[in-house]
């Protein structure tokens, strides 16, 4: 189901379907959303989740691609510049992965894809697609466990069985290493 979207003069053609569109179509969380590039006239679209994730209001800011690159980490800029160019050369789909740095000075790891958009003559006019921030993997939760004392300072019948059977166990070695 990997059809491309076609666009013309009037806008956006609805009678094909995209996996972007599809995909954004069971509701958008806030850290989801899509954009769209066009190549000849350097015009961005993004969705209100897009502007959220660089720290904007939606519908405040217009995205251009000067804006949209100066929101780039220093030491991711140069790979996305680069990525940014090579789409527009190569006309192909792309995914990225790199930091935003939002209006607030908070970095975001975010992965970006991308499929090729097309007019109503089959010409490819720009990219869209979706940007997601990514996040850490969620760790299960680990139960917390009543503080302890260390080992040494253990006493008490049930420490005194452990060190027995811990004495026994070096003894019964084939090589015993101390005695206890």
């Amino acid at each position: 189901m990997s059809k491309s979207i076609m666009v013309s003069a009037e806008g956006l053609d609805t009678s094909q379907d995209s996996t972007v569109e599809l995909a954004l179509a069971g509701g958008t969380p806030q850290h989801f959303g899509w954009y769209r590039f066009y190549f000849d006239d350097e015009r961005w679209e993004w969705s209100p989740e897009v502007a959220r994730i660089h720290g904007y209001e939606p519908a405040t800011v217009t995205p251009t691609t000067r804006l949209v690159l100066s929101h780039k980490h220093p030491e991711d800029y140069e790979q996305v510049a680069a990525n940014l160019e090579d789409i527009r050369r190569s006309l192909k789909p792309f995914s990225t992965r790199h930091r935003v740095i939002t209006v607030q000075g908070a970095t975001r790891d975010v992965v970006v894809i991308g499929e090729r958009m097309h007019d109503n003559a089959g010409r490819v006019i720009g990219t869209q697609g979706a940007t997601s921030m990514s996040r850490p993997p969620v760790r299960p939760e680990r139960r917390s466990l009543p503080k302890r004392s260390p080992r040494s300072q253990r006493t008490g019948p049930r420490s005194s069985r452990r060190r027995a059977f811990l004495c026994w166990s070096i003894a019964s070695s084939p090589t015993p290493r101390s005695t206890c």
